[in-house]
């Protein structure tokens, strides 16, 4: 089917799999229909697949899917279908530590991070090291940059994470300032594994699914993207939305608790009345205790997230503190608690009004940049929900900012040129290159599409350069080069001289995931290769440094470095120390 040709009247009739509590809800029911309405009129082609839940009281008031799971077939998103919720996930991470806390009788959330992962195990300074507790880790205290491209390392497991940790510096003061992390949600899943002795995610299938009913969850890691009835995930790629292979999703999720949740709309009303009735599953089998899900929601780190605001909107929506996998905020003067969720491929957005005992869950693949509809669709919601009259309706859901704010630029096709020359022979930058806490990172020739290595010297200009980090790989394209500093940048400057700006085009299991820019160093005097890689498409505030690695008959060598072979043993010696837990 042609989804650019298919008209509202056919949309909605593809989009059944409606559950209503009571078929006299008319309200709910006209809801249901202006949200399918904005969604044919203007969503399917950036947001193909969607499904929404509704929750209130104790009951699942609405729970439907709205277009369809693939851009290559007919078949209906249903409330059972499964999307990835991406960091909704935070909140079943953060919930199964202090569980599996709580059964061990030995740790609570003040218990020193090493208290649990043994005394080898350390973060990059002392302070951190003796101090952070479990409570930092999972409320953003850390003020450690997200480093989130590391997770393209194919050798980053959550086994692996604690080793890698203590080579990741922070920017700020310890316990000063929110920086969100999703290393560090992955290392809060490490921390659970050791301290009940079993995998995350059969613990959370334990603790958290068979009593709620949750039965169609599971996770990235684990997830069969050729099932009919989950949602295949699309990216936005500069305006047409491209596919994302199951290997990234699975490969990336690795770190299963800062995002690796797949669930449903039906599971997810399930797990909003698990926390809106205080811990209990729909049978009334308490499933947490009372406390532990209060020191959930309990203000920790203080957040600017402000979805939409007066007087420039006519509501206020704002988070502006975070508890352990929950932002907590007001909206139209109810607390509220919330969670947004973006992954490659998918958007989610969930938001609690504990006073009202009622929820709002909403997921869907492809794009939705700055929440320009998941804002307003939430907003929808929780009018309706609350008894208010609404400001949104189906024309402001596919008008949103508008006609409050100017419509916002969509992300264009960055300027490079393929035919750019480089700075150097190719040679010059073909090798290894190794950072402490990334790890390796190759750099190789292309020649029609096949990597070759250096042995073409200076290759005809169909051969490219390209970077290989793990199950990640990037054509190199060439950028205007940079002066080293701003009194070398003149008009007769040799370029030999110059930083040389890359942007990185995704390909292979990345492909329509860029990263830019990687920053090649010129080489030192006296030598004809490269030594020192930058990569802030990878980290822009703590952007890590790769040292070019030779293994010669001698031994191990960084080139272009002081430390020989002790260094790069006592790398791995640290490394292999974070493993034994």
């Amino acid at each position: 089917m042609d989804l650019t040709k298919v008209s509202v009247l056919q949309v909605l009739v593809l989009v059944p799999t409606l559950v209503i509590v009571s078929s006299q809800d008319d309200s709910m029911q006209a809801i249901s229909d202006i949200i399918a309405a904005s969604h044919a009129d203007c969503r399917r082609e950036l947001n193909p697949g969607m499904a929404i839940a509704i929750v209130k009281g104790g009951r699942t008031l609405l729970s439907r899917g709205f277009g369809v799971t693939s851009l290559h077939g007919n078949i209906p998103v249903t409330s059972s279908t499964r999307f990835n919720v991406a960091s909704l996930t935070k909140a079943l991470t953060a919930a199964l530590l202090l569980k599996v806390m709580e059964e061990s009788g030995r740790y609570n959330i003040s218990t020193p991070v090493r208290e649990i992962m043994g005394r080898y195990f350390r973060f990059a300074d002392d302070l951190r090291t003796q101090h952070a507790t479990a409570e930092d880790v999972l409320s953003h205290k850390m003020a450690v940059p997200a480093n989130n491209k590391i997770r393209f390392d194919s050798t980053l497991s959550r086994r692996t994470l604690p080793g890698r940790l203590r080579f990741l510096n922070s920017l700020d003061t310890f316990r000063s300032t929110y920086m969100y992390s999703n290393l560090m949600y992955g290392l809060a899943s490490r921390m659970t594994e050791v301290i009940a002795g079993e995998r995350w995610e059969d613990l959370a299938e334990r603790y958290f699914f068979r009593p709620l009913d949750m039965h169609r969850s599971t996770f990235v890691t684990q997830l069969d993207l050729s099932e009919l009835n989950t949602a295949k995930p699309y990216q936005n790629y500069f305006g047409v939305l491209k596919p994302i292979s199951s290997e990234l999703l699975r490969q990336y999720g690795e770190l299963v608790g800062s995002g690796g949740l797949v669930s449903t709309a039906d599971d997810m009303a399930q797990w909003m009345n698990f926390f809106l009735t205080g811990g209990f599953s729909a049978r009334g089998q308490r499933v947490m205790s009372e406390e532990s899900l209060r020191e959930l929601q309990k203000p920790r780190t203080a957040m600017p997230m402000v979805l939409f605001s007066q007087p420039d909107f006519p509501v206020t929506a704002s988070f502006d503190i975070y508890g352990m996998g929950w932002w907590l905020g007001y909206y139209r003067g109810f607390p509220v608690l919330g969670h947004s969720g973006a992954s490659y491929g998918y958007r989610a957005f969930v938001v609690l009004v504990p006073s009202l005992k009622a929820g709002i869950f909403v997921v869907m693949t492809g794009d939705d940049t700055g929440y320009l509809y998941r804002g307003p669709l939430i907003s929808l919601l929780l009018d309706h929900v609350m008894g208010v009259t609404p400001w949104v309706n189906a024309s402001v859901l596919c008008s949103f900012p508008q006609p409050w704010q100017p419509s916002r630029n969509q992300p264009t096709v960055p300027p490079y040129d393929t035919s750019r020359a480089l700075a150097h022979n190719l040679t010059a930058y073909v090798g290894t290159y190794v950072n402490p806490g990334y790890g390796r990172l190759d750099i190789r020739l292309r020649h029609n599409g096949k990597a070759h290595g250096a042995r073409l010297g200076r290759s005809p200009r169909r051969v490219q350069l390209e970077l290989v980090y793990g199950y990640g790989t990037w054509d190199l394209i060439p950028m205007a080069p940079h002066a080293t500093s701003p009194s070398r940048q003149t008009a007769d400057a040799d370029p030999s001289d110059l930083l040389e700006y890359f942007y990185g085009k995704g390909s292979n299991v990345t492909q329509f995931i860029d990263t830019s820019p990687i920053i090649v160093h010129p080489p030192p005097t006296g030598s004809a290769v490269i030594v020192r890689i930058t990569v802030p498409g990878f980290e822009t505030r703590i952007p890590p440094v790769f040292w070019r690695y030779e293994a010669t008959s001698g031994g191990i060598s960084w080139r272009g470095r002081d430390r020989t072979v002790l260094v790069y043993i006592m790398f791995w010696m640290l490394l292999c120390c974070g493993l034994r837990r």
